[in-house]
């Protein structure tokens, strides 16, 4: 996932499954696009914004 921009990637203890944190939706959908042909993928997204400091 770094290939497309993740800022971190991260895998289950077991591998099961896999996650990807992104800054921006247009990175996220890139990986979509190119998991999405091998495997079951689901973009979430954020529930919140972080405040400046």
């Amino acid at each position: 996932m770094a290939e497309f921009g993740s800022v971190v990637s991260l895998m289950s203890g077991s591998g099961s499954s896999v996650f990807g944190l992104f800054e921006n939706e247009h990175s996220a959908q890139s990986a979509i696009e190119f998991f999405k042909k091998e495997h079951f993928v689901h973009l979430t997204k954020p529930y919140f914004s972080p405040k400046p400091q």
